[in-house]
């Protein structure tokens, strides 16, 4: 009796001090835009310039093409003939297939909103989605092949290493996840065709513009949080901290690890310049960085039950697992190295390529997702049918 009055006075206080907190960084954030202004403004420029350049037309086609598909009864139809694969592999329906073809070679966010779309259609369960999330997220070979491969590393054969051990130990991790799954004997739920209600199907257009608003509001979502953290990162860089933390955290630690955490594409540009290692961008890569999770997140953030720090957990396995693949091949071959000085430096965001003033935007950015982690404890996690 005395420990739970206890547990709900500690609750109550635990509740307190999240809404002081919150208060206070939003107070603090408030101030900031008052006096400095000019400094958020060239950051959400920056910020609109990426998405614009970069995102939207990397993205939005593979992400009209996963909901078009869905939404005109394509994906379910697949699922007949990939059924047998995805189940003895993955122990998931065949209309995870096309999804995960997508995942991997579409973009980060292109997985998640075909999971998403599969997910609304109750064509795949909570559990399976969440699982497809631990293993359908890749860069695509536009971003790994052209840009890290050709433009960075100034050698295409690191760009296809590097790929290719991404998706092979994407699949590898899918596999042992189906496994998992079919020991621990949870409920295979797979969409019945025939169970499908008798009215009329939508006709092309109409399908068509469903895709389309889908795709433009799912867009809008990614880019949003992107332009956030390309404010708060311009702010933050406004007040120089590295000249006061720089003497505590050793060079090498502070050149590397805090874009590693961000962002992909300036992590990726620093390991060219400054290290050139294959095994380094591998693991940045399957990692992905903070603004993917943020673009993965708001296409996920209406599903309650989405578990984001398992999702970054198996970030971290798919990174050193790609990492490693990569460094066994890599030590097979010799590879020379180019002069690195004449890379793109038009690749790398200026913003972005910063040491400790980012670490301090984490703190900004990470309210973002304390409601939606602190739900995951109060609610089911995997109910057996959606």
């Amino acid at each position: 009796m005395l420990y739970s009055i206890w547990f709900a006075h500690l609750k109550n206080f635990s509740f307190f001090l999240k809404r002081v907190f919150i208060l206070f960084c939003f107070s603090l954030v408030f101030i900031i835009l008052i006096s400095k202004p000019n400094i958020y403004s060239i950051g959400i420029n920056a910020g609109f310039s990426f998405c614009i350049q970069v995102l939207i037309p990397s993205l939005f086609p593979f992400i009209f093409l996963s909901s078009f598909m869905v939404k005109s009864g394509i994906s379910a139809l697949l699922g007949k003939l990939f059924s047998p694969i995805t189940k003895i592999l993955f122990y998931l329906p065949g209309c995870s297939a096309p999804a995960i073809i997508l995942g991997l070679t579409g973009g980060y966010p292109s997985g998640a909103k075909y999971v998403k779309s599969l997910l609304d259609e109750k064509l795949i369960n909570k559990e399976q989605a969440n699982r497809m999330m631990c293993f359908n997220v890749g860069a695509g070979p536009a971003f790994i092949i052209s840009a890290v491969g050709e433009i960075l590393f100034k050698n295409k054969q690191i760009g296809i290493i590097i790929f290719s051990s991404e998706i092979s130990f994407a699949l590898l991790l899918g596999v042992f996840l189906g496994f998992c799954a079919r020991i621990s004997k949870k409920d295979f739920y797979e969409y019945k065709i025939q169970k499908c209600s008798t009215s009329s199907p939508k006709s092309f257009s109409c399908t068509l513009n469903e895709a389309c608003n889908d795709s433009v509001n799912s867009t809008i979502n990614m880019c949003s949080p992107v332009i956030l953290f390309y404010a708060f990162i311009y702010i933050i860089n406004s007040f120089h901290p590295e000249q006061l933390l720089s003497s505590i955290v050793p060079t090498n630690i502070n050149i590397l690890f805090i874009p590693l955490l961000l962002e992909v594409n300036s992590c990726c540009s620093l390991i060219a310049r400054e290290f050139f290692s294959p095994t380094l961008a591998a693991f940045a890569i399957g990692w992905g960085g903070l603004c993917v999770h943020l673009q993965i997140s708001s296409v996920l953030e209406a599903k309650k039950d989405f578990n984001f720090l398992h999702f970054l957990l198996f970030r971290i396995i798919q990174g050193l697992g790609a990492a490693s693949l990569v460094y066994f091949i890599t030590s097979k071959i010799d590879f020379s190295t180019p002069a690195i000085h004449q890379f793109n430096s038009d690749f790398v965001t200026p913003a972005l390529s910063t040491t400790f003033p980012g670490s301090f935007a984490l703190i900004l950015v990470c309210i973002y997702f304390i409601n939606n982690t602190l739900q995951f404890k109060s609610q089911p996690k995997f109910p057996a049918n959606s």
